[in-house]
């Protein structure tokens, strides 16, 4: 079901606005473990800040969640904005959210999602480094440094010595900006945050690519609707390829590198495409991986394990009476796939099937099967019987896998149309014949009571009751 809210001042004109469709509610449901928010884009008609909400997908690909118009960027809009996400989302709350460096953000994320991990994006670290250090990043050696204390790190110690290293080394001691960075290193570097899921994409990548989708959007002449006629063509697109490599995903099976691996074989059945060609890497990393036994009781052993040509040394442990394994490079924690020195135990040990527990469905063909959303609408009916919005997110619950199905074949796709017509003639004849009224004005939408917070109102407003007036 589509959502929307929409703040209004004193004067019933716009402050903020936030929609998304039915299916962006359930994308987030099986995807919604990590997001990344942005607002370095304005339509510049209103000079208005856009503000998408980007996952990503089981190939690996960005999921459009929802967006948002912003007047300002004060710690009021965005702990509106927040709290109306996580209500048109049934107040399912991410695990890791990435955003840029904007401390009214950060006030407005501390509030709402005081439980969920606030990571700032590398990406836009990178191009700030750029813009506050061009001297020294334009240096190929200090770029390299700088990237590795970004991206690299394993443990605190390391990260704290390479940063003291990169200031005494290039005279960069007190420098404002770094300082600043420094105190924010929580929220940054990887090394603090280890044991949350945060897909390990450091959101680097996803900023660039949303960047692309937005970037030609955001014109001096933009109106707002035209915007969102842009926004709806790009989420469609991505859709379409979503489709396409569901598609491909359920008609073949990955080519493997490696026959008859066991691991490799479960894993080509289970996982997408993409997420299948990470594994395989781990999997074939494996060969240039050694281990050393340090530790064993008979059911519970531990390893340690390097990467031929690296220093660095990996401890992991294995527990033979249920298959429980862990490195201490944590990629499981993060990423939700087994890393190569953990893989490289269960083979030692002749595991040929990826236990259970380490099979994460976000990452698997079967992603979105059996997705349940839970919106706890309030029903209005006296026999307390579902409301309407809770009733057609019952039924695109079902009806999403029909139409994934359909579409893989131009038969199966008119199959779909001619049914579908059917049974719309069939409602209708039956609606008739009970006299049911329609009520056209059932719509999810948000309404609280008008109250002043500072100089704006916050007012979410149904657009057929009250004339919205342009932004100020």
């Amino acid at each position: 079901m589509f959502f929307y809210a929409i703040q209004v001042d004193q004067e019933n004109r716009m402050t903020n606005f936030f929609w998304r469709d039915g299916r962006s509610r359930i994308d987030y449901n099986s995807f919604g473990d990590v997001i990344c928010f942005d607002t370095t884009y304005r339509t510049n008609k209103y000079n208005m800040i856009c503000a998408p909400f980007v996952g990503v997908n089981h190939h690996w690909k960005n999921v459009l969640f929802g967006c948002a118009f912003l007047l300002d960027e004060t710690t009021a809009s965005f702990t509106w904005l927040f709290e109306t996400f996580l209500e048109s989302m049934g107040n399912q709350k991410p695990k890791t959210i990435f955003t840029d460096q904007c401390q009214a953000m950060k006030n407005a994320i501390r509030v709402v999602l005081p439980d969920t991990c606030h990571r700032l994006c590398l990406w836009h670290i990178s191009k700030n480094a750029a813009e506050n250090l061009p001297r020294h990043y334009g240096n190929p050696e200090f770029k390299s440094r700088f990237n590795k204390i970004l991206y690299n790190c394993e443990t605190e110690i390391e990260f704290q010595s390479c940063w003291d290293a990169l200031l005494r080394d290039y005279n960069l001691v007190g420098n404002k900006w770094l300082s600043t960075l420094y105190k924010n290193r929580e929220r940054w570097c990887s090394v603090f945050s280890h044991n949350i899921f945060s897909c390990r994409m450091k959101a680097s990548s996803r900023s660039e690519s949303t960047n692309n989708v937005f970037q030609h959007m955001a014109c001096k002449t933009m109106r707002l609707t035209e915007f969102v006629h842009e926004y709806e063509k790009a989420s469609k697109n991505m859709r379409t390829e979503e489709l396409e490599e569901d598609f491909r995903c359920k008609q073949s099976t990955s080519f493997q590198i490696v026959q008859n691996c066991g691991l490799l074989q479960h894993a080509s059945s289970v996982y997408t495409r993409t997420m299948f060609k990470r594994f395989e890497l781990e999997i074939t990393s494996t060969l240039g991986v050694t281990h050393q036994d340090i530790n064993s009781d008979g059911v519970s052993s531990t390893y340690e394990v390097i990467e031929r040509g690296g220093r660095r040394v990996h401890v992991v442990h294995f527990n033979s009476s249920n298959n429980v394994v862990t490195c201490s490079c944590k990629m499981f924690k993060t990423l939700g796939l087994l890393c190569r020195h953990a893989l490289r135990i269960l083979i030692v040990k002749n595991v040929t099937e990826l236990p259970v527990q380490y099979v994460l469905k976000r990452w698997t063909k079967d992603a979105k099967k059996d997705s349940v959303v839970c919106d706890h609408a309030k029903s209005a009916d006296a026999n307390d019987e579902l409301s309407m919005t809770s009733r057609c997110n019952e039924f695109m619950r079902s009806v999403y896998e029909i139409f994934t199905r359909s579409a893989a074949t131009t038969r199966h796709t008119e199959m779909c149309r001619r049914k579908i017509r059917e049974m719309i003639e069939l409602i209708e004849k039956d609606m008739e014949v009970l006299s049911v009224a329609r009520d056209d004005g059932e719509q999810e939408n948000s309404f609280v009571d008008n109250t002043i917070s500072g100089d704006v109102e916050k007012t979410n407003c149904s657009l057929n009751n009250l004339p919205i007036l342009d932004p100020p």
